[in-house]
C-alpha cells in the first residue's frame, strides 16, 4: 500500500498545472504577471540600445526638460499679464487652481497609458497638447478661452514632465536610476538665472 501511494506521487505532480508548486505537502499557485503593451516595448528598446545611443536619448532628454522648464519659468511670468489684458486679473487665481488639479489629476492616468499604449505614443499626444494650448492661449480674445488652452496646455506638460522620468527608469539600471533621474531638472540650474533676463528682454520687444 505503501508503495502504490509513492508511485502515484509522480503521476500527481505530473498532472499539476504549470502555474502551481509543490510546497510541503501544499499545493501553492505561482502568479503570472502580465506585462502591457508598453511595458514590452520598454523592455525590448532598452536591450538593442548601444552606449551611443544612451548618450543620445539622455542629451536629447536634457534638451527637452531645458526648453519645457525656461517656457514653464515663463509663462507663469506671462500670465497675469495675459489675465490683466481681459481686465479679470482677479480670475487669475482660479486658473492657476485649475492648472493644479490637472496636475495631480493627469499624472497616474498618464502612467497607464503609457504602460497601455507605450512610451513614445503617449510622447507625440503630449506635445500635440502642448502645442494646441500654447495656440489656443496666444490666440485667446476672452479668459475663458485663455483658460481653455491652459488646461490643454497643463495636460500636456504635466505628461511629458512624467514620461522622461518614466522613460529614463526604462533605460537605466537600479544603482544609476537615482542619478540620471535628477537630469531633467538639472536645466533649473541654469535656468534660474538666465529667466529673469530673457524675460525682460522679450517683454521689451512685445510691449
Amino acid at each position: 500500500m505503501a508503495s502504490d501511494e509513492r508511485d502515484s506521487q509522480p503521476l500527481q505532480n505530473m498532472g499539476a498545472p504549470p502555474n502551481e508548486a509543490k510546497n510541503g505537502h501544499h499545493v501553492v499557485a505561482v502568479p503570472q504577471t502580465r506585462k502591457f503593451p508598453g511595458v514590452r516595448r520598454a523592455g525590448t528598446l532598452r536591450s538593442v540600445l548601444t552606449k551611443w545611443d544612451r548618450i543620445i536619448l539622455f542629451s536629447a532628454i536634457f534638451l527637452v526638460a531645458f526648453a519645457y522648464a525656461l517656457d514653464g519659468v515663463l509663462r507663469y511670468a506671462y500670465q497675469p499679464l495675459a489675465a490683466t489684458s481681459f481686465s479679470q486679473h482677479s480670475l487669475l487665481a482660479t486658473i492657476n487652481v485649475l492648472r493644479a488639479v490637472i496636475a495631480t489629476a493627469a499624472q497616474p492616468t498618464a502612467g497607464h497609458l503609457a504602460d497601455m499604449f507605450g512610451r513614445v505614443e503617449l510622447v507625440c499626444s503630449s506635445v500635440v497638447l502642448y502645442f494646441v494650448g500654447t495656440i489656443i492661449e496666444t490666440r485667446a480674445n476672452g479668459v475663458a478661452m485663455f483658460a481653455v488652452g491652459v488646461l490643454i496646455y497643463q495636460i500636456g506638460f504635466t505628461t511629458i514632465v512624467l514620461l522622461l522620468q518614466v522613460i529614463i527608469g526604462d533605460l537605466t539600471s537600479t544603482r544609476a536610476r537615482l542619478l540620471f533621474s535628477y537630469l531633467p531638472n538639472a536645466p533649473f540650474l541654469i535656468i534660474t538665472w538666465v529667466s529673469g533676463d530673457v524675460s525682460r528682454v522679450v517683454l521689451g520687444v512685445t510691449d
